[in-house]
């Protein structure tokens, strides 16, 4: 027969089961309480809204010069910004993918930024950006500024004029999908 545990014990294991399980709900509760608040997007991340893009320049995949000007015409262009060694953007490239199968491009100029110097011509393949599209990298440092572009993924809505007129940041939430997908829907 084993010998029973003095009652004081059991008081202890239980009082300290008890401390475990309301310190695990107090964090649950305190994750979804942060979650929430970087769902908001502190305005610091996100592009400024109203800034006027003349013109986006960097190196194209064939490592030529590459400069799209933008006020030209009556398109919206869609700043698709990556990294290649961003976990989370490789995730969020087949959304880009299917968003840029939905644009008209009659409406929408789509350009993917990589943060990066160059981009590897594996990586191109795996992330299947279409023949087509337009790819830059070693974006002018200008232009990253004005963007205000420090957190990957990230697509920036720019009107014809140019003018920053929305962001999304970090991974592409069914939310933001579907606002992406009405943005480019409703031709602007």
């Amino acid at each position: 027969m084993l010998p029973r545990k003095p009652k004081w014990l059991v008081l202890v294991f239980s009082l300290l089961a008890a401390v475990l399980v309301v310190t695990n709900v107090l964090l649950l509760l305190q994750n979804r309480r942060l979650k929430q608040e970087l769902t908001r997007r502190p305005p610091a991340w996100r592009p400024s809204i109203g800034t006027i893009i003349p013109s986006i320049e960097g190196i194209g995949v064939g490592g030529k010069r590459v400069r799209v000007d933008l006020g030209v015409d009556s398109k919206d262009t869609f700043l698709f910004v990556f990294s290649p060694r961003c976990a989370v953007c490789k995730l969020t490239m087949p959304a880009w993918r299917e968003l840029a199968r939905s644009a008209d491009p009659q409406l929408h100029r789509l350009i993917y930024i990589n943060t990066g110097q160059t981009l590897p011509d594996d990586y191109l393949k795996e992330m299947q950006f279409g023949d087509d599209a337009t790819v830059i990298s070693a974006l002018d440092p200008k232009a990253i500024v004005s963007l205000n572009i420090r957190v990957t993924p990230e697509v920036i809505k720019l009107n014809p004029n140019g003018k920053v007129e929305d962001a999304w940041l970090g991974l592409t939430t069914d939310d933001d999908l579907n606002s992406l997908k009405r943005a480019l829907a409703s031709g602007g």
